[in-house]
């Protein structure tokens, strides 16, 4: 007797967000935290305040945003590839 085993893999596509974050006098912000809600997927910005990540429905994906001594935030995808957040202090 042969058992034959079959291996399926699925494609999910994958879009990819990048953004920055910024504070009120419109500085960007390093090390803030942009996580896809209801995910572990999620990049810290960088000294620019970028992010770049990818999502698998950016229709429906939001963004969490955190910092520090900044009120957190969620952005709506809405099918955006570039998004500008932002933060307001606390």
């Amino acid at each position: 007797m042969v058992l034959v085993a079959s291996i399926c893999s699925l494609s999910v596509a994958q879009t990819t967000i990048s953004g920055t974050v910024k504070d009120s006098l419109n500085q960007p912000i390093f090390g803030a935290a942009v996580i896809v809600k209801g995910t572990k997927n999620g990049k810290i910005t960088d000294q620019k305040g970028a992010f770049s990540l990818q999502v698998t429905d950016a229709s429906s994906a939001v963004l969490n945003v955190t910092y520090s001594g900044f009120k957190d935030k969620q952005v709506a995808v809405l099918g955006r590839k570039n998004i500008t957040i932002q933060l307001s202090e606390n």
